[in-house]
């Protein structure tokens, strides 16, 4: 195929795909409304009374943002879990040290330099 050929095909699709099965155009919405569709299912939309429409956060790169932030959460004992981790391993290995020292003072366990 021609360049000429391989672009109108390619502005074409866009068209075709925004057609629903019976000919209609328009969104087919969100995979969850389409699956509930299918099984006979109501999607309930939940929207917060008290939040404003934000504006679409623009990137760099140009790609717009639609969907709204996650927000980050960690669990509650996170940092005291971590510390508590910490210290377990630096007490095995002063623990792995001592045992080292003491089998080498013992004699059980030498090193030769040649």
């Amino acid at each position: 195929m021609a360049w000429k050929e391989l672009l109108l095909l390619h502005d074409t699709e866009p068209e075709k795909q925004n057609m629903l099965g019976d000919g209609e155009p328009g969104d087919r919405g969100s995979l969850i409304r389409q699956v509930c569709e299918q099984f006979g299912q109501t999607v309930t939309e939940q929207k917060a009374e008290d939040a404003e429409p934000q504006a679409p956060v623009r990137c760099a790169d140009g790609y717009v943002r639609r969907s709204p932030v996650q927000p980050y959460g960690t669990a509650e004992d996170f940092m005291r879990r971590r510390i508590r981790r910490i210290v377990t391993i630096v007490i095995i290995a002063g623990f792995a040290v001592l045992l080292v020292y003491a089998l080498m003072r013992s004699g059980l366990l030498v090193f030769r330099l040649r």
